[in-house]
C-alpha cells in the first residue's frame, strides 16, 4: 500500500492510480487557471466601475472601488494611478479653503482684544 499526504492508493491498482493522480493534478491546474481569470475580471469590473464613478463626480466612491482592486493585488499600478487622479479631482472640485473675514470668530476677537488692549 502506498500512502500520500492526502490519499491512500492500493498498490495493486497499477495504472488506475496513475490516471487518478494525473486527473487530480489537471483538476487543480484548471481550478487555478479559473481563479486567475476570475480575479482578472473582478479587477476589471471594479476598475470600470471606479472610472464611471469618477466621471460622475462621485470621487469617494470611485476611490473605494480602486482600493478594492489594490486589496486584491497591491501591485496594480493603474488602480493606484486612478486613486491619485481621484484625489486630485476631489481637491480641484473643493478648491482652496478661504477664511471668511466678514464674521470674525471668538478666538480672533480675543486675540485682537489682547494685543490692542
Amino acid at each position: 500500500m502506498t500512502t500520500n499526504s492526502d490519499s491512500v492508493i492500493l498498490s495493486n491498482t497499477g495504472g488506475a492510480a496513475q490516471i487518478i493522480d494525473a486527473e487530480r493534478s489537471a483538476y487543480f491546474s484548471q481550478k487555478s487557471a479559473l481563479n486567475i481569470i476570475s480575479r482578472y475580471f473582478r479587477q476589471q469590473f471594479h476598475l470600470n466601475r471606479g472610472q464611471l464613478l469618477h466621471r460622475f463626480g462621485r470621487y469617494d466612491d470611485a476611490a473605494q472601488e480602486f482600493r478594492t482592486i489594490l486589496r486584491m493585488d497591491w501591485r496594480h499600478e493603474e488602480a493606484a494611478q486612478w486613486i491619485d487622479r481621484t484625489e486630485q479631482a476631489k481637491y480641484e472640485k473643493r478648491g482652496p479653503v478661504h477664511i471668511s473675514r466678514s464674521k470674525p470668530c471668538l478666538a480672533s476677537a480675543l486675540f485682537l482684544s489682547f494685543f490692542l488692549g
